[in-house]
């Protein structure tokens, strides 16, 4: 079984349950994003990417562009936030 099964299902998800899942999935996001970003600006993306086993995985390196790109502009919206909450 791939690292990631969309099609795997869950039963009944109580608040207990659901708010320490969500704490880890934004946490592994927000790792994500630091190794991506460098290896983004150290334009090592591609090579990564490239060496994926999807099978393995489950990902496609098109799940990581769409992704990337994505989470750059929720980011960016957030920052804006930040900076329009500052003042």
């Amino acid at each position: 079984m791939p690292c990631y099964d969309p099609d795997s299902s869950f039963s009944s998800i109580d608040k207990r349950t659901i708010q320490p899942l969500r704490e880890k999935l934004e946490k592994t996001e927000a790792m994500l994003c630091a190794i991506v970003h460098v290896l983004v600006e150290s334009k090592a993306i591609i090579p990564v990417v490239e060496a994926i086993d999807t099978e393995e995985t489950g990902v496609t390196p098109n799940d990581i562009a769409v992704w990337w790109t994505i989470h750059k502009e929720k980011d960016a919206k957030r920052k804006e936030q930040e900076k329009k909450d500052d003042n």
